[in-house]
């Protein structure tokens, strides 16, 4: 009906609908989401917030140790389609591999392109923090998140239709 109407690209851009070739990265359907940042508060209470918006616990890696945070190198995640995002929160400026940048996100901003899609964990001010409030705002903007809902409203209209 939207394509007969004249609105089908405005359907298709309120479910986040991207052409295949255009996806950032590969595997949909095996693709991780990953947390680089301090948490801190107990594990149960994350997987909970994981829980909430359906995103599995396997499909989550999680980097977030602060103190051991300024000797890791992210670099690996540069053009690599196994992720879907990365989910940061407060972290050290310096860490290796980010050259010349002023921290790692401030990298993987200057090189959209060639990194999975950055969404920061912030509190009410925009400030880098993380709450379980925060966390799930942030994970429900990822494209895995989109993709998941896109996929359960195809099978509502279908079985609709």
């Amino acid at each position: 009906m939207a394509n007969r109407n004249g609105t089908l690209e405005n359907i298709l851009n309120k479910y986040n609908y991207v052409k295949e070739q255009e996806r950032w990265y590969s595997y949909p359907n095996t693709s991780k989401i990953i947390v680089i940042g301090s948490i801190e508060v107990n594990n149960k209470e994350v997987l909970g917030c994981l829980k909430k918006v359906g995103i599995d616990k396997n499909r989550v890696e999680f980097y977030t140790d602060y103190d051991k945070l300024t000797n890791m190198n992210f670099e690996f995640l540069k053009n690599n389609f196994n992720y879907s995002d990365i989910l940061v929160c407060a972290m050290p400026h310096k860490m290796n591999g980010i050259g010349n940048n002023s921290s790692l996100i401030s990298m993987i901003e200057k090189n959209q392109k060639e990194f999975p899609t950055l969404t920061k964990i912030v509190d009410e001010r925009g400030k880098l923090k993380y709450s379980n409030s925060a966390f799930k705002k942030a994970l429900e903007k990822t494209n895995m998140y989109k993709e998941m809902n896109l996929e359960e409203d195809n099978e509502t209209l279908f079985k609709t239709s």
